[in-house]
């Protein structure tokens, strides 16, 4: 990427604006961006370390907007579906695959579950090792 990018830039004649903002968005890694940035010019290094580091902070409020809708959703109450499952023993269960030391989110996983009924009025999940 760093040495195909810009060759490509060079090959489609972009200025160093149009070249920044291309490689900051479509480089995924922060040093890959910088490095093929500044290997087409220091304007399009620039530019380009701009548009990452701006994508990268736009995570922050894009998480905590999807956190909000979570709790306001949770606060609703479950769905009619989920409680008539809920009525037969059965749940539906969203679990979060956290990295610990990280605190990413990789990927949730949902699955039908027949509890048994020593677990239907559990409140709390014991703290994973």
């Amino acid at each position: 990427m760093v040495v195909v990018f810009p060759l490509l830039g060079r090959a489609m004649g972009l200025s160093d604006m149009a070249y920044g903002l291309w490689a900051g968005t479509a480089v995924n890694d922060t040093s890959s961006v910088v490095a093929a940035g500044y290997a087409f010019s220091e304007g399009a290094g620039d530019f380009a370390t701009m548009v990452k580091l701006t994508r990268t902070l736009a995570i922050i409020p894009t998480v905590l907007v999807f956190a909000a809708i979570s709790v306001h959703l949770q606060e609703k109450g479950p769905p009619r579906k989920a409680a008539t499952m809920a009525s037969k023993g059965q749940y539906e269960v969203g679990v979060p695959v956290v990295h610990p030391r990280f605190c990413n989110v990789h990927s949730v996983q949902r699955r039908r579950h027949s509890l048994p009924a020593s677990l239907h009025d559990a409140q709390e999940y014991p703290a994973s090792s």
